[in-house]
């Protein structure tokens, strides 16, 4: 079986503090966490994805007490990840953090949203594929020892239901670091949220994991969206 669902976290500009730029004085979009449940006979394996720069580990923790508590998953079939994005919530407290409200709130939602795709969750057919994806144009590759260079490969995770062929949901594994806005007083998941959107067209929920990140920067030039675009833009 095989479940998704997501859930916003609702916050008021001031509850959020943006990287390099405290505090963020306005939401393109409402953070929210992503699940995706896979079951195999009484086992449970879960994904979390939450947009956030990142997490400690009491925040992991957190989140995954939340969630075993809700689906009676173990600790250690949990696996949580943040897109990383410098425009969204500071979850480690380095640049100004978030008040202890917002962090109960993303507990209840990761509870919630895991529940939610339990319930939810049909039988399913798990397609797997990776492959080397080289985008200069991207991603900064600058390192002066080309052989130990930037992590290219892409790596996808799609669940189709078994019954009528739809797809369920697609999990995304790429490493970029999400700076194409950069430090933007707007809370905005970058680069993350248009990858969404665009996998989302073939159906489901699509999650992003990224990959190791260290300098791979992007190659675009950070600076605030332009007037008037979409997300997707």
């Amino acid at each position: 079986g095989y479940g998704l669902r997501r859930q916003s976290i609702s916050c008021t500009p001031l509850e959020l503090d943006a990287f390099g730029k405290p505090p963020a004085n306005s939401v393109v979009q409402q953070p929210n966490v992503r699940v995706m449940v896979i079951l195999s006979g009484d086992q449970k394996l879960v994904f979390i994805n939450t947009d956030a720069v990142g997490a400690g580990n009491i925040i992991q923790e957190g989140i995954k007490s939340a969630i075993a508590a809700k689906i009676g998953v173990a600790k250690d079939n949990i696996l949580s990840g943040q897109t990383h994005s410098h425009a969204g919530a500071d979850l480690q407290g380095l640049w100004g953090g978030v008040p202890k409200s917002w962090k109960q709130a993303l507990y209840a939602a990761a509870g919630n949203a895991a529940k939610q795709a339990l319930d939810n969750a049909v039988d399913a057919k798990i397609v797997y594929a990776s492959d080397i994806l080289d985008m200069p144009s991207f991603n900064n590759y600058h390192r002066e020892d080309e052989t130990n260079g930037t992590d290219k490969r892409m790596t996808l995770l799609q669940a189709k239901n078994h019954a009528t062929g739809d797809v369920i949901g697609t999990v995304v594994q790429y490493s970029a670091h999400p700076t194409i806005i950069g430090g933007s007083q707007r809370v905005h998941s970058d680069f993350v949220r248009a990858l969404q959107i665009a996998t989302e067209k073939q159906g489901g929920i699509a999650l992003f994991f990224n990959g190791v990140i260290a300098d791979a920067s992007s190659n675009t030039g950070a600076g605030e969206p332009p007037a008037g675009s979409n997300d997707e833009q």
